[in-house]
Order: structure tokens, then sequence, then C-alpha cells
């Protein structure tokens, strides 16, 4: 296919054309030939994209580790934290009559 339909295409109505062709994804047996080149070319980026993470490659397999170092710093545990303190209403009273805002 040509590219040249795709440069006559705005922008508003590629984004389009590309988020339908994501939405609408189909496997390349089920593809027409005679479908818009945005949607086409769209799909076999996703194409590629599915065929990386299956064959294991990852965005982060593109990422150089950092160096071994000997500053590692390894904290004590924190100190266990105390019980808190809770107010504990009479039973028999009501929670209504505990509150007295004017006193």
């Amino acid at each position: 296919m040509s590219d040249a339909p795709i440069a006559d295409v705005d922008l508003a109505k590629e984004l389009r054309l590309r988020g339908w062709a994501r939405k609408n994804y189909v496997t390349i047996q089920n593809r027409s030939d005679e479908w818009h080149p945005i949607v086409l070319d769209e799909m076999r980026k996703r194409d590629r994209e599915m065929e990386s993470q299956w064959t294991g490659q990852t965005i982060a397999g593109t990422f150089v580790p950092l160096p071994p170092t000997d500053l590692r710093r390894l904290d004590q545990a924190h100190e266990p934290v105390a019980e808190p303190n809770l107010l504990q209403a009479d039973s028999r009273q009501p929670l209504h009559l505990l509150h007295n805002p004017r006193g």
C-alpha cells in the first residue's frame, strides 16, 4: 500500500482512526486490505507490541542496571507501636449523654 493517503489526513482524523484500530484490533487473518492505511499501520504496531510482550522483551529490558556498590544500608527494626488510648464509655450510659458541649 502507498503511504500517500496517510499524508493527506489531518491529525484529528488520524488519531481517531488509530484509536479505532486499537479498540477494534483483529488478527492479521481477519483484516481486509481495503481498510484505511492508518488503521492497518496501527494494527501492525499493535502486532509488534504483542509480539514483544510474548517474547519477554519489555521496556524494562532497555534500561541499564546500576553498578553494584558497597553503599548499602540496613536500618534497624522500628519499635512496636504502643496500644492506642481509647475512651471507653460506660455501657450503662447512652453515648449521647457523654458529650456535654455546654459544660
